[in-house]
């Protein structure tokens, strides 16, 4: 083995997983965002004052930015759960000792596992799409593991909102 390889235990799982849930968008969908947002920019910059085009520009840049990381869909990521962590796409690799736990937000529009990795800023949600698999297939796997599933964890009011408009 090169000097350069780790070896973080045999594969137990893997699963392909999308950088966000792939919706499927309507031109409607389309045509209601940008005239949304183009007249939530128009009134901050006419109506909020004198230096009210400081908001409009700066909620442009933020529309723009959000459009320009959205522009080429969903990427896909190989996911593999190993003996000794997870490691994603091949580059990035969570041992078990970084990880506090996992949670599900599954119901029939969504499917997330959530991997709460312990950090200096106190606990950091990692989100993994599911695709097509159910969290008992999660749950086998993780079984072998020494993390536990969260059982008390909830999906946040942003994500929920971020979800029902399919931002």
């Amino acid at each position: 083995m090169p000097a350069h390889q780790f070896d973080f235990g045999n594969p137990l799982f893997r699963w392909t997983a999308h950088d966000y849930h792939p919706y499927e968008r309507s031109f409607i969908w389309y045509a209601v965002f940008f005239t949304v947002m183009i007249g939530i920019g128009s009134f901050l910059t006419f109506f909020s004052g004198d230096f009210g085009w400081i908001s409009g520009l700066c909620f442009f840049i933020i529309m723009g930015l959000y459009c320009y990381t959205h522009k080429d869909g969903e990427k896909d990521h190989e996911v593999i759960i190993l003996e000794k962590g997870i490691m994603i796409d091949r580059r990035k690799v969570l041992l078990w000792e970084q990880i506090e736990g996992y949670w599900f937000n599954y119901d029939p529009t969504v499917a997330v596992i959530n991997f709460e990795r312990k950090s200096q800023m106190g606990l950091e949600t990692i989100p993994l799409q599911m695709g097509d698999l159910t969290p008992d297939v999660f749950r086998r796997a993780l079984a072998e593991t020494d993390i536990k599933e969260m059982m008390d964890r909830k999906e946040s009011l942003a994500d929920l909102w971020i979800r029902v408009f399919k931002l």
